[in-house]
């Protein structure tokens, strides 16, 4: 980087030795159509942010010189390696999800970073995470992932989302107090109980997992949003004092009854499956709720 800020000729050929991808990609960061002039090139240099998602990209080599950079969309781009970013010491967002690589290795100093998008990738493992005290927001869904271990002390994660993936134990998460939005969708999680202590929670999308009891949610009484459709759930007594939930999934699982739920008036959206809640109390339901969207599905 040194060398491209002082030596004009090191910038043309720096500019020359992209190919036609990486070229468009800074031409769109300088919101220009022509050549970049050298003045432009300087300018690229100190980027805060660059965009050069949903392109032909293979490497991010021309990234490495971005000392000033913030943020970084490379999703949906065939990027195999993120070693060029691994002394990006200012860099806060990493949107890379859809990409082809396998580590998060490249990381693992990166301490800046408050979040990171790396889902649909060939991610197994978080650990060069671990000691990345400042990040707030991870979504690896649609990943190799089978451990969140590595996140049990990361206290500023505010949303996690890992849907469709291999793990199968939320007992990381207990110390996560700032949590806001959980995602753990098709996974093989049976037990709620490491979450009971998180009381910022408000957001829980658990179908299709192996949830039979919401016990662990009794008292977290700020929740507004839970999905536990398509689960072997059986009973929602523990949702009875959830005063401000607002959105509740049962659909597909073994309710029989929303008798619990009757008196929580904050209710805008129930989702349940036709034929196994009584008629009767699907009526008095919608009688004491006017403007609650009742959904029954097949």
């Amino acid at each position: 980087r040194t060398i491209l800020l002082q030596d004009n000729a090191s910038r043309k050929k720096w500019w020359h030795a992209m190919n036609s991808d990486w070229k468009e990609t800074v031409k769109s960061a300088l919101k220009i159509h022509r050549e970049p002039s050298d003045q432009d090139l300087l300018d690229f240099l100190d980027t805060t942010h660059l965009r050069c998602d949903s392109r032909r990209i293979h490497d991010l080599i021309p990234v490495q010189v971005l000392e000033n950079l913030v943020q970084l969309r490379c999703d949906e781009s065939p990027v195999e390696d993120l070693s060029p970013l691994a002394r990006l010491i200012k860099l806060q967002r990493l949107y890379a999800f859809d990409c082809d690589f396998s580590s998060l290795e490249p990381l693992k100093n990166l301490h800046s970073l408050k979040l990171l998008w790396i889902s649909s990738t060939q991610v197994s493992s978080l650990e060069p995470l671990r000691n990345l005290v400042n990040l707030e927001e991870l979504y690896c869904s649609e990943t190799l992932v089978e451990d969140l271990s590595p996140l049990c002390n990361l206290v500023n994660i505010e949303k996690l989302s890992c849907y469709k993936t291999g793990i199968s134990s939320l007992e990381s998460l207990s110390g996560l107090e700032n949590l806001i939005e959980l995602g753990i969708n098709n996974t093989d999680v049976r037990d709620l109980a490491p979450l009971s202590g998180l009381l910022n929670l408000e957001y829980l999308r658990c179908s299709k997992t192996g949830i039979e009891t919401l016990e662990p949610l009794r008292d977290m009484s700020g929740i507004r949003e839970l999905s536990v459709a398509y689960t072997p759930l059986s009973g929602i007594e523990p949702l009875e004092s959830l005063c401000d939930l607002e959105e509740l999934d049962i659909s597909h699982t073994q309710v029989t009854s929303i008798a619990p739920i009757m008196q929580l008036h904050q209710l805008e959206k129930i989702e349940l499956s036709g034929g196994t809640i009584p008629r009767q109390e699907i009526e008095r339901f919608i009688e004491l709720h006017p403007g609650c969207e009742v959904l029954i599905k097949p």
